[in-house]
């Protein structure tokens, strides 16, 4: 490339760094004009610098648009070079051309705009809020934001929650996470330290469908509000020991100087001979005993029957089943009759280290949906308990495949309005009397009480015998027990 600007024939010969321009032309045009303006700005900015000592001097560089006159050929970049500039991009299906500038550059020819040319800051595009399909079709969108398909959180979105998520630990300056991550531990190390950076990926996608947040960017999670803790069991290559997951469930129980969770995710698993440890089980029962709901994948060992893993096996866990966009039990979905609910877990997109976005598949990618929403359904019932939360999943899900809870879906797919808008369960009934008799004994029964459960005539019964009859609408007396047990006996 030669330095100069070729313009139908009309040759403007730039006369090295000053203002003095040679120009071989019949007529004024507009172009002419606007190169004898831009070398006058590169005069006045250069002032005998190297483009290398200008660019040095001036670190401040702009992105501009230049609507030239017309579609010329303007591959000579002389005079941007000049001013430490650079063309990016001449453009096809326009007369503009891209060009970066030093700031001092731009505002000189701000004060030229609009005579021969335009010149106009370049428009940045960035990432805007999105909600994966995932995060719709269990409506968890119009829970926080108030509509279908909203991006930007109005309403509850699982604020003053604690979710544990038991994992490879977070990228935790990912912008859509940064925010929400509260804490964490590195339990793969040793000894354990608070470093729970995410070295594989999967730890970071999780977290992103729980509690990606509203931050303008990205994606937004389930529970965009809800605060993350990074318990970091698994290594690189996405595996890890029991006795780190045990470690990190008591952490996130509240013991051993760790912080008391009120959702523990378990996108993790062990299906086979061996994987139902007793350490492990009571880890997760004592947890579930506290208060903590533990929401596990059901695992990806499908679609053979009896494929659930641990510690999704265990009744003081919910397993949880993938969907895809249709509905449909993914093949890949681990079958069982511990399969409590379901949740999308097909084609789910959502956070990845070092600032990016990845698409995955898995009984992983549906776990994190559930327990989101039990974040959310936490945070607008403060005081309701991990089992009243578990019912009010299990009783406001979508009910799929067999009529009821079946082996592929359990009680069917979670749904974020039902489980939010319903009111609480209510109160377990009172505990039934015991009553130890021998060939005979005297039993009072009541069917009624001061919470609105019956209060018609009802029979007493006994090991399914019956033992009294209600006559009236208060209460009766046996005159005989007909069971031949000598000890005690349920009364319901």
């Amino acid at each position: 490339m030669n330095e100069a600007w070729s313009y139908q024939g009309h040759l403007f010969r730039l006369t090295g760094r000053n203002t003095d321009a040679t120009m071989r032309a019949t007529e004024d045009t507009p172009l002419k004009r606007l190169l004898f303006l831009l070398t006058l700005v590169s005069a006045l900015m250069v002032s005998g610098l190297s483009p290398e000592r200008s660019r040095a001097q001036q670190p401040d560089y702009v992105r501009v648009f230049i609507d030239l006159p017309s579609r010329a050929n303007y591959t000579d970049r002389f005079f941007i070079n000049n001013v430490g500039g650079n063309v990016r991009w001449e453009f096809e299906t326009s007369n503009t051309i891209s060009v970066e500038l030093p700031q001092r550059a731009v505002d000189h020819l701000m004060q030229l705009s609009g005579r021969f040319f335009n010149i106009r800051i370049e428009p940045k595009a960035t990432l805007v809020n999105a909600i994966d399909w995932g995060v719709d079709q269990i409506n968890a969108e119009r829970v926080w934001g108030g509509a279908e398909n909203a991006v930007n959180v109005t309403g509850n979105a699982g604020a003053g929650t604690k979710v544990a998520v038991i994992d490879t630990g977070f990228d935790s300056d990912h912008p859509d996470l940064e925010v929400n991550i509260a804490g964490g531990r590195n339990f793969v190390a040793n000894p354990d330290n608070n470093n729970y950076e995410d070295d594989n990926g999967h730890g970071t996608h999780v977290a992103g469908t729980i509690a990606a947040a509203d931050n303008g960017i990205g994606l937004v999670g389930v529970a965009p509000e809800a605060s993350l803790y990074g318990l970091k069991v698994l290594n690189a290559q996405g595996s890890g020991s029991f006795g780190d997951i045990v470690k990190a469930i008591e952490w996130a129980t509240g013991l051993g100087g760790g912080t008391k969770a009120d959702i523990i995710n378990m996108s993790l698993g062990c299906f086979g001979a061996g994987c139902n440890d007793p350490a492990l089980k009571a880890a997760v029962d004592n947890a579930y005993a506290a208060g903590v709901l533990v929401v596990v994948a059901a695992g990806n060992n499908g679609p053979g029957a009896n494929t659930v893993g641990y510690p999704a096996m265990y009744d003081s866990a919910i397993a949880v089943a993938a969907t895809n966009s249709s509905n449909a039990v993914a093949s890949f979905s681990s079958r069982g009759s511990q399969v409590e609910l379901a949740a999308p877990g097909v084609s789910i997109r959502s956070t990845y280290p070092n600032n990016s976005y990845a698409t995955l598949n898995g009984t992983s990618m549906a776990t994190p949906h559930v327990a989101g929403l039990a974040a959310l359904v936490k945070a607008a019932n403060p005081s309701i308990t991990a089992s009243q939360i578990r019912t009010r999943l299990q009783q406001t899900a979508t009910d799929l495949g067999a009529a009821g809870r079946d082996t592929s879906y359990g009680y069917g797919l979670i749904d974020a309005v039902a489980a939010v808008g319903g009111e609480a369960p209510p109160p377990p009934p009172p505990s039934a009397p015991f009553v130890s008799c021998t060939a005979q004994a005297a039993v009072t029964s009541s069917a009624g009480d001061n919470n609105g459960y019956q209060t018609t005539p009802a029979n007493a019964c006994a090991d399914g015998g019956e033992v009294a009859t209600d006559t009236n609408s208060g209460s009766g007396t046996s005159t005989s027990c007909t069971s031949t047990q000598k000890d005690k006996h349920n009364f319901y």
